[in-house]
Parts: structure tokens; sequence; C-alpha cells
């Protein structure tokens, strides 16, 4: 079982990095299997390249977000927040346009 939600785990972690710095690397999958470690390796180092927010521009990105869904547009919100990295702003959007 636990086995299982690491590799979701490690699984949602590559699939949220940069498509830039997977792209950039050869394939992980040798075969039929996976390279567990080999996808946790690259998952630590997008996530480590991935420049952190600053409280000013969390802020600034949450304003431009939700003036963007306040005029309707649900969609173009959760794709600025997830461009910028933000999943958990993503999250809400989703979470306020959905009810």
């Amino acid at each position: 079982m636990y086995k299982t939600r690491m590799r979701t785990a490690i699984l949602l972690i590559a699939l949220l990095a940069p498509c830039s710095a997977v792209a950039a690397t050869p394939p992980i999958a040798k075969g039929q299997w996976i390279d567990w470690s080999e996808l946790n390796r690259r998952a630590a180092a997008a996530q480590a390249q991935a420049p952190a927010q600053g409280e000013d521009q969390a802020r600034a990105l949450g304003d431009r977000v939700g003036q963007m869904v306040a005029a309707g547009d649900c969609r173009g919100g959760e794709k600025m927040a997830l461009a910028a990295g933000d999943t958990k702003l993503a999250q809400a959007v989703r979470n306020y346009c959905l009810r």
C-alpha cells in the first residue's frame, strides 16, 4: 500500500515538473518497466530548478488570477496558476469555479 502511494506521489510530482526539464532528458521507461529512482531524481531536480516565489510575487499572481476568475475566465486563471507552478492556487480556482 505504501509503495503504491509513494509511486503515485512521485508520478504526480513528475507530471507537475516543467515540460522543458522532462523533454531535455532521455526517456526513463526501459521496455515495459519504469525506473522509479530515476523518475524521483528528475522530479527533485526539476523542483530545485523552479524559482521560489516571494510573498509579493505570490500575491501579485493571486491578484491577476483572481481578476481573471472574477471576469469569468476560470480556465485561463487555472492555466496561469499552473504555469506559475502554484498548484494550490490552481486547486482553489477549480474549487471556486465548480461550486
